[in-house]
């Protein structure tokens, strides 16, 4: 009874797990090509972010970075973008330190900050230089779109 009880919890957390979905037809040269932004990005900080829209309270996490390349959209030194905090969300959990390649869609006019979720995220390695991290950045480059 007791391993039908734990293989049953087991399921139903991993299918809970798995609820948040890229679309079926997301590509990184894609989710560039209809960002209005792209930067490779060095998350500097990550803080509880209280943002109200539509009247209720949402848990977000701030995460603040240095742009260290900006392959498409605003030149500019920092950032800010949100992270819905929570299973089934796409939470991206941002570690501070890391590099990302950020895929920043248009805001939505209620939004106070710019939103991200895991089918934003292009790239991610712990030193900007990082091979595989550095071929996706000339890929996405060379894919032409939105340049």
């Amino acid at each position: 009874m007791t391993k039908t009880i734990a293989a049953t919890l087991l399921i139903l957390i991993s299918a809970t797990a798995n609820a948040f979905q890229c679309p079926k037809d997301h590509e990184p040269e894609l989710e560039y090509a209809e960002a209005e932004s792209v930067y490779v990005a060095r998350i500097n900080s990550v803080e509880f972010y209280q943002d109200i829209n539509d009247g209720k309270d949402a848990k977000l996490l701030l995460a603040k970075f240095s742009i260290q390349e900006t392959l498409k959209g605003e030149s500019k030194e920092h950032g800010e973008v949100t992270d819905l905090v929570g299973i089934g969300t796409g939470f991206v959990n941002f570690i501070p330190g890391l590099t990302y390649i950020l895929a920043i869609r248009k805001k939505p006019a209620d939004y106070e900050k710019d939103h991200i979720d895991l089918c934003n995220i292009l790239g991610m390695a712990f030193d900007v230089n990082d091979k595989e991290l550095q071929e996706t950045i000339k890929k996405l480059k060379s894919s032409g779109s939105g340049l």
